[in-house]
Order: structure tokens, then sequence, then C-alpha cells
């Protein structure tokens, strides 16, 4: 069984679709709960594939139209997604990108795209978690005295509570997709420094006043380098020093010393002394530059005058938004193509199914439910069940 095992998963890297057509009568004896996961998902494909009829396969990278201007990619998978707000030549590249496990987050931010089984998941279980929130915060003895920093934890506490008494809970960020919005950028700005800078720029918003220490190795070393070349950060020697005071801190008492011995009468015996010192000296940059890499360290830039306005916090969040839209996105489409991979493979072994969970503490009671269930041979069960669905399917 072992060996087996293996071989499934191989070839569900390899990848490839199969269509056929379901017995939706058969299923719902089977997974009578189903209808509650359907009411939010706009997938016409049945959960449960006949393994007898004949096979026919379709290649990734397929899309279809719906009559209202959306477009349905891989149609023939277990859980098509419905994109609207984007033309056919993003499609195709959504697609692509998707079909090679690339980030897709640069098209959710600089598209219009909606998802619309993601939309319909936040419209029907979005006023429960709220309510569920609310309730937390009105039964708890802590809340209306809580200010600050315990009121944010007591506000994580109350998330994460409310989103475990959801029936369907993705593999997300369920948090940022039910308080957080999208934001439109300004036009001005992305003309003037471009989508990509701004993309990691408004990433790091919320470190705003931190200085940033990127490896060279770091893999957004480049990004941060051109965020230097378009004026959106500066980097080591140009950083004030008092923003580099906390860095100062790392080094040991010893290079402390040594970076002032020509000019003190006796060593520091303690740190912080020692950077209370060490910022005075005028050109202590330099000094340190000699010891540790400068270059390493980069600080965001405020925004010229024009854009002002504009609130980076907010717009953190709104990175934090598109990145769970596109994260939610590709894990679902490669569910999917997985999930179908393994039914084309799986109908030449002849034994009951069943459902397999990631079994932790965020695995809901609708995956729970269907994992109870056994499912004949004929009678192979499709996931993902849900948007953002982490199971799969394994022979009982």
């Amino acid at each position: 069984m072992g060996f087996i095992i293996i071989i499934i998963s191989i070839i569900i890297v390899v990848g490839y679709f199969i269509k056929q057509d379901l017995d939706k009568k058969e299923y719902e004896e089977i997974m009578s709960s189903y209808d509650k996961a359907s009411s939010y998902s706009t997938s016409d494909t049945t959960s449960l594939i006949t393994m007898s009829e004949n096979d026919s396969y379709s290649s990734s990278g397929l899309f279809s139209t719906t009559t209202d201007g959306g477009y349905i990619i891989n149609p023939e998978s277990s859980f098509p997604l419905t994109i609207y707000g984007v033309d056919e030549a993003t499609i195709k590249e959504l697609i692509n990108k998707l079909d090679n496990n690339e980030s897709i987050t640069y098209i959710v931010s600089g598209t219009n795209l909606r998802c619309k089984e993601i939309d319909d998941y936040v419209e029907k279980f979005k006023p429960h978690y709220l309510k569920k929130i609310e309730k937390l915060k009105d039964s708890s003895k802590e809340w209306a005295g809580a200010y600050g920093k315990y009121r944010e934890d007591l506000l994580i506490k109350f998330r994460d509570q409310a989103i475990k008494t959801l029936e369907i809970i993705p593999s997300a960020d369920l948090d940022v997709l039910f308080e957080y919005e999208d934001f439109t950028i300004n036009d001005d700005l992305i003309d003037q420094y471009g989508s990509e800078n701004l993309r990691l720029y408004f990433r790091y918003a919320n470190r705003f006043d931190n200085v940033i220490v990127i490896s060279t190795n770091h893999y957004q070393q480049d990004g941060f380098e051109q965020l230097v070349e378009v004026g959106l950060a500066i980097r080591g020697l140009d950083i004030e020093l008092s923003d580099i005071w906390s860095y100062l801190k790392t080094l040991s008492l010893k290079e402390m010393n040594a970076l002032v011995s020509d000019i003190i009468e006796k060593p520091f015996s303690r740190k912080n002394k020692a950077v209370e010192f060490l910022i005075t000296v005028p050109d202590i940059k330099t000094r340190l530059s000699k010891i540790i890499a400068l270059h390493k360290l980069f600080q965001l830039s405020k925004l010229p005058n024009e854009f002002v306005g504009i609130d980076l916090g907010e717009i953190h969040k709104t990175w934090m938004y598109e990145n769970s839209i596109a994260n939610l996105i590709s894990n679902t489409y490669a569910s999917s193509i997985s999930a179908i991979s393994s039914a084309a493979f799986d109908k030449e072994i002849d034994c009951a199914w069943e459902i397999l969970t990631m079994d932790d503490d965020i695995t809901c009671k609708y995956c729970k439910d269907a994992a109870l269930k056994s499912y004949p041979s004929n009678k192979y069960p499709l996931v993902p069940l849900h948007i953002g669905c982490r199971c799969t399917v394994v022979c009982k």
C-alpha cells in the first residue's frame, strides 16, 4: 500500500485532467451535506466521479466564459474558479502563472480581479464571524477595561475563536479576508514608481520607521535596491544614525570599544553607556562601515508631498488582502488539479475510498463530516470540498 501511495503522489505532480459524466443522485445519498457547501460555490461539478465510465482528458490552460462577462478557469477540474474584472489576455497570463506554480499576487493587485467563489464565501460567513466577535467582546470581563496592546491581544484571541466556529474553514488568512478591503492605488503613484516597486514598498509599510536588514543573498535584495533607485528607500550610510541605534546594540561590547578606542580614555563596561556615546561620535557611521556591512541596511522613505494623504497603514492591509486572495486562488487551483489527476490514476485500484483531512486545529466541521463517510470503489470523492480545502482522497 505504501508503494501505491508513492506512485499516486508522483502521478499528482505530473498532472492530467479527467472529464466524467457524474451521478448526482448517488452522490447526494453518500454525502447529503454537499448542498451546504455548494450554496456559496459556483462550481457545477458534482463531487463524485463514476469510475466505470470512459475517460476523457483535457490539458491545463483551459477556460470558458460566463454569460455575465466572467471566465471559468479549468472548467474540467474538480473545483473550477470563476474570475471577473479582467480581460482574456490576463486570464491566459493568470492560468500560465498558476500552471507553473508562480505567484499571481501582482496580477491580483494590478487588476480589478475578483474570484466569485471567494466573494461568495466571504458574503456567507463574514456576518457570522463578525457577530461572534461581538458576542465574545460582550461576554469578556476584560474587554471593557482593556486598552492598547492588551486590547489588540484580546481581539486576536477573539478572531481565532470566531474562525473556529465556522462550519467551513478555508486554508487562508480569514481575518484578513473578512476585515480588510481592497484599495485602489493612485494611478499617478503607479506611473511615477511602478507597480512592482510599490507592492514591495507597501508590503513593508508597517515597518516604515524601522531599519530593515536585507542580506546579500536575500530574495528581495534586488527589489530593495530598486526602491533606492526610484527614491522609495535609503540605504547604508544615508540612514540617520538615530534610526540604527537598535542595530548598534547587536554589537558586542568589545566591538563597540574597538570602534572608538582612539578617542576614549578607558573601555566602556556597559553596553548602554557605550551605545549612548557611539551615537554622539561625528564619524561613527564611517567607523561602523569598517566592521559591519551597512549596505545590508535599508529604510523606507516618505512619499513626496503630493501623495502625503495616502494612508500607508491601509495600503499595507491592502497588500495583505491581495496576497491572501492570490494564495487562496493558487492553492485551490493546485488542489483541484491534483485531485483530478489522482482520480485518473486511482480508477484502476479496486478499493473503497475515504477523504483524509489535515486533522489540525483549523480542520473544519464540513471536512470532518465528509471524512467520516465511506465511498464505494466506483464512486470516487473529488476534492477540494470547498474553496481553500486541504483534503485528499486515499484508499480505505
